[in-house]
């Protein structure tokens, strides 16, 4: 699969850039509103949802309460802080000799108030603003919980401190329950040096997963809980390094957590740093709004735990070993191990990349099946629903030999191996066979319709299941005229009013193959069961009698034979109508043949949009050639478009087994169709986003940012910043027919549900994009796909969230 890709110009991380932008964020900060007087007039309000929004004007704003509590308790810290150090200092007033423990004492204060500034740093400086606003912020907001603020409260130790300020009455219960057995036994066991170290890396990995943060960016509660578990993991952390007497410490304990917390963030700072596409999909609005890559500032984030944060590890290691092995009793082995812990530890910090390096390139996050210009798009939600069971009868005279006799003769067998390729032009096999693992014509597949569900039913020549009892007239007339065994009208979700005009030949060489050249399958699909009135089939008789011809297809004298082979393989075998001509009011085809303007002019199927198959160059295939339309149909690719959705499955049980000659008169057939109903425009000399907006007010530039944002960080990685994908791999997107659709919805179900492409046999390996429906809003979707039928030439209609949501609730029912 590496090997399909071709070379490409590395992507760098572009920090420069980026940091050149922290002076207009903080400015953006700046206009937060901050509390009016003293302590607080340096404190910005605490948002009650840590996600910044976009106002009218395209600028971040930040709609937010105080949070007094948050600097309540850190006031209330810091003077329980300073009465405790004040009354333990007032105890040694008599003894004008200082000695050491004053010395530890004072050092102890000042542990204390580097921490606590550190926290204030973190929870109530212009900090928290930006981490509303940049990732990058956020990650260094977390680090100096973990990494500055924690140890250096460890080592201030408080909570002795803050038992000092409290009156002498006071004291003694306080600390006898401090004593009591279950608590410090709960202590010992929190603090304990493989419980403490797991604490901590859950706490960190957890939250970092991306379902976790951004709860946690979307809700003020969850918020406080991720930032009060990533300091209290970090507390216990440090505090068997820090926190116990010197004599007590356990040194080679500490050494081994902080070089395994440096090896273990430092990975996950690299997964953040290289990863292909964004975790946090709640950065993009305010990223794009600052004209800020949220990609690339999730990559300077993720740089930020790899590197400073692994330093800091290093650094404590690297001290505590200092320590350790000034103790005597320490062998050579403890240096040993240092210096091999400290290679290990410079060879990780090495292999970050510098902010003028190249980055390597990760794998694609997966490939678009995107919108595809097809020729014989019978999507399985309306193509050949099922001809009905029958019960063991004479065969018909005109069967090339009773089911169950010996082996047909050899002009038996040519017939059988032409009805084969008839079953395959006529995709029989993609509609009568469960997707989910049933046995080729057995039926049991869920047929969608605006009038229910509608099971295909068992047509292999089983007697009692199948249709093994049909005489050629039976199956004759269930083809042509809907009406099975029993008088029984069929749903016209077969496409009986298509199979109506095949010739006599190819009726009896589809008999011949079904009878003979398919193993029968004792398997009876549950029944289609649908609401009333729908379930009354004896209206269908009238439904039948306007809207199913009579004759077969009569070649147009005025044409050649190749255009007659291709308007019959449309129009009759391949039923390209059934998905791609819009329905009437009585779900009839709104056009036969190329005489009506409604013909092959698209359709939504089963919330696809099967698009337009004439020859308009917007949305049409006025832009593709006959030999490239014959490819397509052949592989699923051709020029940089790729088939997607339900064509996918066309594709690989029906037009890829027919042959060339057949392929290419269905293209010369679509390409004579004229221009109509044709959408959108491709413009590719005008790659101006404004330009190509100018006509379309309500596409607000703050829109196409936004999309922009998305499609940086989503989709640029496979069809590439310039939209022209990679040949043969991923689709293009500029000038892409299915993009410039009036009818959006394969393109909101695409994005949301994801899909792959054709798996045929000379077309290349079959990709896979992933879903983004639990990843990006109603309105990211939306302005993604605007920003894409707006760029590179593209000139169509914009996209609504309100249309996303739609389609999502209605692909959920």
């Amino acid at each position: 699969m590496e090997n399909a890709l071709p070379p490409r110009a590395p992507r760098r991380l572009a920090l420069v850039p980026l940091l050149a932008r922290v002076t207009r964020v903080a400015r953006v900060a700046g206009t937060t509103r901050l509390a009016p007087t003293g302590l607080l007039a340096l404190l910005p309000a605490m948002a009650s949802a840590h996600v910044a929004t976009v106002d009218g004007n395209g600028q971040p704003a930040l709609y937010t309460a105080p949070e007094p509590w948050v600097v309540g308790l850190l006031l209330l810290s810091l003077l329980l802080y300073l009465a405790g150090y004040l009354r333990l200092r007032a105890r040694r007033a008599h003894d004008p000799e200082p000695n050491e423990g004053d010395q530890a004492r004072f050092r102890q204060l000042l542990a204390f108030l580097g921490g606590w500034l550190a926290l204030c740093v973190a929870l109530v400086s212009p900090l928290d603003t930006l981490s509303s606003l940049m990732f990058s912020a956020h990650m260094v907001q977390h680090e100096m919980l973990m990494i500055v603020a924690a140890p250096l409260l460890v080592i201030g130790r408080p909570l002795a401190v803050w038992l000092w300020a409290f009156p002498h009455a006071w004291r003694r219960p306080v600390a006898h329950a401090w004593r009591w057995r279950p608590l410090l036994s709960v202590w010992h066991l929190l603090t304990g040096a493989l419980v403490a170290w797991l604490l901590h890396a859950a706490a960190l990995w957890l939250w970092h997963v991306p379902r976790f943060f951004q709860a946690a960016l979307a809700d003020p509660t969850i918020h406080a809980w991720q930032h009060a578990s990533f300091l209290a993991s970090a507390l216990l952390f440090w505090w068997p390094i820090f926190g116990m007497p010197r004599r007590a410490a356990p040194g080679g304990y500490a050494m081994l957590a902080l070089f395994t917390t440096m090896v273990h963030t430092g990975a996950l700072g690299a997964l953040l740093t290289l990863a292909p596409g964004l975790w946090y999909p709640a950065y993009i609005e305010p990223a794009a709004a600052l004209g800020i890559d949220p990609l690339r500032d999730q990559q300077l984030g993720g740089l930020v735990m790899w590197v400073p944060g692994g330093l800091a590890y290093l650094i404590g290691g690297l001290y505590v070993a200092w320590r350790w092995l000034e103790q005597p009793v320490v062998s050579v082995l403890g240096g040993m191990l240092l210096a091999a812990g400290a290679a290990l530890a410079a060879m990780a910090i090495a292999g970050a990349p510098r902010a003028d390096a190249a980055q390597p390139e990760a794998a694609p996050a997966a490939p678009a099946a995107d919108a595809a210009p097809a020729a014989n798009a019978a999507p399985a939600e309306t193509a050949t629903a099922a001809a009905p069971a029958g019960q063991a009868a004479q065969a018909s005279q005109a069967a090339p030999g009773s089911h169950g006799t010996s082996t047909p003769s050899a002009d038996d067998a040519l017939l059988i191996a032409r009805g084969r390729y008839v079953a395959s032009a006529g995709d029989c096999m993609g509609c009568h066979t469960n997707p989910k693992g049933g046995a080729p014509y057995a039926g049991g597949r869920e047929l969608w319709s605006p009038f229910g569900t509608i099971i295909a039913t068992n047509i292999t020549p089983d007697p009692s299941h199948g249709i093994g009892g049909y005489s050629y007239e039976e199956f004759s007339r269930v083809l042509r005229k809907g009406i099975a065994r029993g008088d029984k009208p069929l749903y016209p979700a077969m496409p009986y009013a298509s199979f109506a005009r095949m010739t006599e030949d190819d009726m009896r060489a589809l008999y011949a193959y079904v009878m003979h050249g398919i193993p029968p399958v004792d398997q009876s699909p549950p029944p289609t069961k649908l609401p009333f009135p729908f379930n009354q089939r004896w209206m269908l008789r009238g439904w039948q009698a306007f809207f199913v011809p009579s004759a077969t297809y009569q070649p147009r004298p005025e044409q050649d034979q190749q255009w007659n082979r291709g308007a019959y393989l449309v129009q009759a075998l391949g039923h390209c109508g059934a998905c791609h001509t819009p329905r009437g009011p009585a779900f009839q085809e709104r056009g036969d043949d190329e005489s009506s303007r409604h013909f092959l002019t698209g359709s939504v199927n089963d919330h696809w949009f099967a698009p337009n198959l004439n020859s308009g160059m917007g949305s049409g295939l006025g832009r593709i050639s006959v030999d490239e339309l014959a490819e397509f149909m052949k592989t699923g690719h051709a020029n940089g478009n790729m088939a997607y959705g339900s064509m996918v499955e066309t594709i690989e049980s029906s037009l890829q087994h027919l042959n060339d000659q057949d392929l290419r008169a269905i293209a010369v057939y679509l390409k004579s169709l004229p221009p109509n109903a044709d959408a959108g425009r491709y413009i590719p000399d005008r790659a101006d986003v404004k330009e190509a907006t100018a006509d379309q007010g309500n596409r607000t530039l703050d829109t196409l940012s936004v999309g922009a944002s998305v499609y940086s960080s989503f989709c640029a990685q496979c069809h590439q910043a310039d939209g022209r994908g990679v040949p043969g791999v991923y689709p293009r997107l500029a000038g892409n027919p299915s993009l410039l659709a009036r009818d959006r919805t394969s393109l909101m179900r695409i994005v949301m549900e994801g899909g792959h492409s054709a798996a045929t046999a000379h077309g290349p390996p079959s990709q896979h994009m992933p879903p983004f429906d639990t990843i990006l809003t109603d309105a990211q979707i939306a302005q993604v796909l605007t920003y894409v039928r707006s760029s590179w030439g593209n000139d169509a209609p914009p996209v609504s969230g309100t249309e996303v949501g739609q389609l999502r609730q209605a692909l959920k029912k």
